[in-house]
């Protein structure tokens, strides 16, 4: 069980089986919410935040489009919960069991009755006994008021003693964990019809909870062809062999180890009868379906979040069932490209692992991205952006990656068209060289029609050729690739052009799509009311800005659908999803890192804007924290009240005010094709610091210039 309070950031917030899933997963699609909202949602939007609200950080996942309610995989895991509290009728209606989008394999409960199932827990395990444990587990944690004892126990404990504060608030929690693990399952679990034999492989998914779907291995030759090859050092002869332990030393953890778990669920297994019992309840195949269905969203949290190792390999892994299916071939060019794009920036190690603590089959993706070089992986990414795009020519995501991918090797890397062989790697060509023109064709042509001429001839490959230099033999061959080339240069040569010439003194936007600003009160304090109580102001703060804005936008007059906390308020499903999708994109965004690329969201933005009528999103992130108390500004007081005694009082007075830092971000990008349209920060320190951050906000809107209404 996580803790119900955890830091808020942005760029955090994702055995195979076939049975009756092929149809499913062949038609997928990102997962929304469906029905009527919940009424827990517009419980927390009209609720005034306080220190003391234990719903603070649903509230806030709910803001962030993060839970999950009402379709199929909800609809599942109520059924489950029907099962398990058949006996406990008005317990059932107390709790309400939702989805949170994330890849992590885990489950949490909350003080008010809302279960959290993570999806990457749906997508790991084995069967339907195994969720129903988990769920009894975390419904004890609800019913014995775990949550509310431990943050009781921590606030009771002495802070400055950290290292006996810490040790003492995690043997609490393991405490909480095995009492969950026993009353799960005496008061819940052993009175359903569900499997005793399963229980055993609940704790291996947690156990290896960080490892992909599955154990395949993946060949060289996904990566190589025909024409080219890696040198082999960029391939793992062995894997290094995932050696989890059951038994390790738990004192630093919150959780017991895993073989105390079974020791304890064992014992509590003697004498009870497994006859009868199954490990699905439901349909089995209802159970695959799902699973299937949460694999594949955990694919796309991966890609959001830019965590392309592991969507590349577990894409490979169901692409060995599925190996039509579109969304697989989008995440496989996706995870290379981000992989090419990260790796060209000098950024590798945001997007995979070092491979040294890697254990498995995925090691091999971790190694090889690792090895393989600048100019290899942008020409690997373009191979595999160019074959699908060929598969799907309608798809404008993956045009945009191929053009972005053409001009990136073509003038960041300087390879040009005589810098790739139209010959094999390897491949033994006569020594004569061809003469390409005797010396009558030289008198009889003028030197345009020998320059024109030089691109029809083939280049053969020289010395200074390298595996990179063999990558595009078979796509040179092919007209249309040559032609979508010459065009992704020239258009990128325009573009270049145009910034350069343009007039930046206003900025033309149709309509500015505004999102709720993200406000960041910062300080080291542990306690869990310190926590509550600064989310709870920097959600006042957030309000307050938002009406700042909506101020600026009335004076200037212009043209916005702006994401008001009164909007939110009213928010019917289809409202929540559009919400959804736009906070996917903000967290694809700016877990980039500023990397100039084709986002993975950007077609998913481009639908809002179509349903909004805007063209550019704002997006807003404030942070305020306290200034040390001898501050620069402080100094500057320091010298009058020393060379003016009479004026001393009054500087004191001033020194001694507190003073705040604050940092801020004003973002627009332009939704059609993702670019920057206007970047700009101001960093201030003051007694008053709001009164700067109100006329700066001001100031960059009036650099925008909209359609009047």
């Amino acid at each position: 069980m996580n803790k119900y309070i955890i830091p808020l950031l942005i760029s955090c917030l994702f055995s195979l089986y076939s049975i009756n899933a092929q149809s499913l997963a062949s038609n997928y699609k990102v997962l929304r919410s469906e029905g009527e909202i919940p009424s827990d949602f517009k419980d927390f939007m009209q609720k005034n935040p306080t220190a003391a609200d234990f719903n603070l950080f649903l509230k806030e996942m709910f803001l962030q489009g993060n839970i999950l309610y009402g379709n199929p995989l909800n609809q599942y895991i109520n059924t489950v919960a029907d099962e398990i509290l058949k006996d406990y009728p008005s317990l059932r209606k107390e709790l309400r069991f939702y989805i949170l989008k994330s890849p992590v394999v885990n489950a949490s409960a909350t003080e008010n009755g809302i279960i959290l199932i993570n999806m990457g827990l749906l997508a790991q395990l084995s069967n339907e006994s195994e969720l129903a444990f988990i769920m009894a587990h975390e419904i004890v944690h609800y019913v014995e008021h775990h949550i509310y004892q431990l943050n009781t126990y921590e606030e009771a404990l002495n802070q400055k003693d950290y290292k006996n504060y810490y040790l003492q608030y995690h043997n609490r929690s393991r405490e909480h964990e095995m009492e969950a693990d026993r009353i799960g399952f005496d008061r819940y679990y052993k009175n359903t019809a569900y499997n005793l034999e399963a229980l055993n492989g609940v704790f291996d998914v947690l156990q290896y909870s960080q490892l992909p779907f599955d154990e395949i291995p993946l060949p060289r030759s996904y990566f190589e062809t025909d024409f080219y090859q890696f040198p082999d050092d960029y391939f793992l002869t062995a894997v290094t062999p995932i050696r989890s332990r059951e038994d390790y030393i738990d004192t630093l953890s919150t959780h017991p180890n895993i073989q105390k778990r079974r020791e304890n669920i064992l014992s509590l297994m003697e004498g009870v009868s497994d006859a009868g019992r199954k490990k699905f309840v439901q349909d089995e195949s209802l159970f695959y379906d799902i699973r299937t269905q949460a694999r594949f969203e955990c694919i796309n949290l991966f890609l959001i979040q830019h965590n392309y190792e592991e969507a590349l390999y577990n894409a490979y892994i169901l692409e060995q069932i599925y190996p039509d299916e579109v969304f697989l071939q989008l995440a496989k060019v996706a995870s290379i490209y981000g992989i090419a794009k990260f790796k060209s920036y000098g950024h590798l190690s945001k997007a995979i692992h070092n491979y040294k603590n890697v254990e498995g089959e995925i090691q091999q993706v971790s190694y090889f991205f690792s090895k393989i070089s600048k100019k290899e992986v942008l020409i690997l990414a373009l191979r595999f952006a160019w074959n699908a795009y060929q598969k799907y020519p309608e798809n404008t995501y993956l045009e945009n990656i191929v053009k972005d991918l053409m001009a990136e090797i073509n003038i960041n890397n300087n390879m040009g068209y005589t810098d790739f062989s139209d010959y094999p790697m390897g491949s033994v060509l006569d020594s004569t060289i061809e003469e390409t023109a005797s010396n009558d064709t030289m008198v009889r042509t003028n030197k345009y029609e020998r320059i024109k001429q030089q691109s029809a001839n083939k280049v053969k490959p020289s010395a200074k050729f390298k595996t990179a230099n063999y990558m595009l033999v078979d796509f040179r061959k092919d007209e249309d690739f040559m032609t979508l080339w010459n065009i992704a240069i020239k258009t990128y040569e325009d573009k270049e052009i145009h910034a350069l010439v343009q007039n930046d003194s206003r900025i033309d936007v149709h309509k500015l799509l505004i999102v709720k600003p993200y406000y960041y009160l910062v300080h080291n304090k542990r306690r869990a009311k310190a926590k509550l109580k600064k989310y709870a102001n920097s959600e006042k703060q957030s309000q307050r800005l938002s009406k700042t804005i909506q101020t600026s936008l009335k004076k200037l007059e212009l043209q916005s659908y702006a994401y008001t906390v009164d909007n939110i308020k009213q928010f019917n499903t289809v409202d929540y999803n559009q919400h959804a999708k736009i906070q996917s994109w903000i967290q694809n965004y700016v877990s980039a890192n500023g990397i100039d690329m084709i986002h993975y969201q950007s077609t998913s933005i481009q639908e809002i804007a179509r349903e909004t009528g805007c063209d550019a999103i704002n997006f807003i992130v404030v942070s305020k924290s306290n200034a040390d108390f001898f501050t620069k500004g402080k100094k500057y007081f320091l010298l009058p009240a020393i060379l003016c005694p009479v004026t001393s009082p009054a500087m004191i007075a001033r020194i001694a005010l507190p003073r705040k830092e604050i940092d801020v971000n004003f973002i627009v990008v332009d939704i059609e094709n993702g670019d920057i349209i206007l970047n700009n920060r101001i960093m201030v320190e003051g007694t008053n610091v709001n009164a700067f951050v109100n006329q700066f906000l001001y100031n960059m809107y009036a650099k925008l210039k909209t359609n009047k209404k």
